[in-house]
């Protein structure tokens, strides 16, 4: 406990605390400590005068009426006074709680990157993270909002532990070092709030097709070791295309559709900014406008040598960008050669 109670000084926010406090009970015993913390929660144990001081305490740190650093100090005393690994369940569980609500607490309020694009972190929120990684779930759990974060481990978005199997509303993983951290981000956006309220209404989403003639150059190059090829669009295109780009989600408002998605390779090195640019304008002089998402397709810089899709929001903001990294393999259909996409990895 003693070791504990060291580790609790080095934290830097509420999260780092519950990672600790995890790392306490996530031991082959949990079993044994959640048996008790069940009986103690039937026979009334967790409402003494002990468990109303520390729920106390978390509610003045919530409410911002007390800094971290005060809440850290305070806290550490009443564990000096309570060592219980029954105690280290109580607070998980308690905090699954409060973090169903986690929105109507100051402490815990999410900070958007930009004013105009409500953009949340749901996690990973702990500072350090070499071993376990703590996000907010939705309340479904992850798997159910999206099937490809269920497979990306091979198993269900969550720890199989016996601990983690008593939180509703946050998660701890295990950190792996034969994977990146999966950063989860929250867009807030009441248009899409509005559209479901009425159960009867339906959301339209336009796909936008090719352009039947190519508007690109596929460069090829090769090496002793592999075959490489890449992309350039003719700049003379560059504002037919954007124009182009223009042309069509003007239409599709006028149409209401809610989300538009383009085609893979579409943009040219200025869309971005110029679609960003128009759906801001729309939100200031379009009363009727309908857009609330654009997916840009991708676009290939043959300098920095990569392929970037964006994703944004109704004010062209930039919710989200990836960064493909599994290239393309193109078959040459004159040398029968394979030419793989020179990507980037850095």
């Amino acid at each position: 406990m003693h070791e504990f109670l060291e580790k609790l000084k080095n934290t830097k926010n509420i999260f780092d605390i519950l990672i600790e406090v995890y790392q306490l009970v996530n031991t082959s015993d949990s079993p044994l400590y959640i048996k008790t913390y069940t009986e103690n929660l039937k026979n009334g144990y967790y409402e003494s005068s002990f468990y109303q001081n520390i729920a106390q305490l978390i509610d003045e740190l919530l409410d911002a009426s007390v800094t971290f650093h005060t809440f850290k100090e305070t806290f550490i005393n009443y564990l000096m006074e309570q060592s219980s690994y029954e105690f280290a369940i109580w607070i998980l569980v308690y905090f699954d709680q409060i973090f169903s609500e986690y929105d109507q607490y100051p402490h815990l309020k999410q900070h958007y990157r930009l004013s105009g694009c409500k953009l949340g972190n749901m996690g990973p929120l702990n500072t350090v993270q070499e071993k376990y990684l703590l996000y907010y779930c939705p309340v479904k759990g992850f798997d159910s909002y999206c099937p490809t974060l269920k497979n990306m481990r091979g198993v269900p978005l969550k720890d199989m532990s016996k601990v983690t199997s008593l939180l509703t509303y946050y998660t701890i993983l295990s950190a792996r070092a034969d994977e990146p951290s999966l950063s989860v981000k929250r867009y807030y956006n009441t248009q899409f709030q509005e559209c479901f309220a009425n159960t009867d209404s339906k959301l339209k989403i336009a796909v936008v097709p090719f352009f039947k003639d190519m508007w690109f150059q596929i460069i090829l190059s090769e090496t002793p070791a592999r075959n490489y090829f890449e992309i350039q669009t003719d700049v003379s295109l560059h504002e037919k295309i954007n124009s182009a780009y223009l042309k069509v989600l003007e239409s599709l408002n006028q149409k209401q559709v809610d989300i538009v998605i383009f085609p893979e390779l579409a943009m040219t090195p200025s869309t971005k900014k110029v679609i960003s640019k128009w759906l801001a304008k729309q939100q200031f002089c379009n009363s009727d406008f309908s857009i609330k998402l654009v997916f840009l397709g991708s676009c290939w810089n043959h300098i920095e040598k990569t392929n970037i899709c964006t994703l944004l929001s109704s004010t062209g903001h930039t919710i989200l960008e990836n960064h493909k990294k599994i290239g393309f393999i193109y078959k040459d259909k004159a040398s029968r050669k394979e030419y793989y996409e020179d990507l980037s990895f850095l």
